[in-house]
């Protein structure tokens, strides 16, 4: 059945509808995120402590008593100044799930090529456990992140088999990139903990 609206109220609803249906889509937001995160890390719960508060608290159960800093001026009076240029982490990619994860741009195709025989063992299981479509953030960041601080950044391609031939069908290039998509994967790998804001919060 349709209601008959004058054109002041048809333009009120064309003006705050949309905000009431952006308002009850984010409703429960939240308990959304929360029951996905406590599928992937089910021993991750939140404490009814302030976020600094929990930083804190997970700084010092690794560094003992150790100050933890918040505030930029605090952090600067540890700053040398100069350090080797090999040192600085670098920067990657994320590889979002939903565009193919670290095989995004063939990096594990040719892990295959190299150690299965082309068999695509490698990026068949990065499509079959990394294939998150729902969630736009999710992807492998965190691997970046240990990967980018823990390695060097790799500049040069490297070739294998060991010691073969450079343009050899059976001689497989990992280029720069596709090393850094390795590292990434590996990282995965490392124990992670958030000490960040909720994804859902203004």
């Amino acid at each position: 059945m349709l209601i008959p609206m004058s054109p002041l109220l048809n333009r009120c609803f064309c003006i705050l509808g949309p905000w009431f249906l952006c308002i009850f889509l984010m409703e429960g937001c939240e308990d959304k995120k929360a029951l996905k995160a406590a599928a992937y890390w089910p021993t991750v719960e939140r404490k009814p402590v302030s976020d600094i508060q929990e930083q804190k608290e997970f700084f010092a159960s690794l560094f003992g008593g150790s100050t933890f800093l918040t505030q930029w001026a605090e952090i600067d009076t540890y700053r040398s100044g100069v350090t080797d240029a090999s040192r600085f982490p670098y920067q990657d990619f994320w590889y979002a799930e939903r565009n193919g994860g670290t095989n995004a741009r063939g990096a594990l195709d040719v892990y295959d090529r190299a150690f299965h025989g082309g068999q695509a063992l490698a990026g068949d299981w990065e499509a079959v456990n990394h294939h998150d479509t729902e969630e736009t953030w999710s992807g492998h960041c965190n691997g970046v992140s240990a990967a980018m601080t823990r390695y060097q950044n790799p500049k040069h391609s490297v070739f294998r088999p060991k010691g073969c031939v450079p343009g050899n069908v059976a001689c497989v290039e990992f280029k720069p990139e596709t090393i850094r998509a390795l590292l990434a994967e590996i990282g995965q790998n490392v124990a992670t903990k958030f000490i960040g804001g909720g994804r859902c919060r203004n």
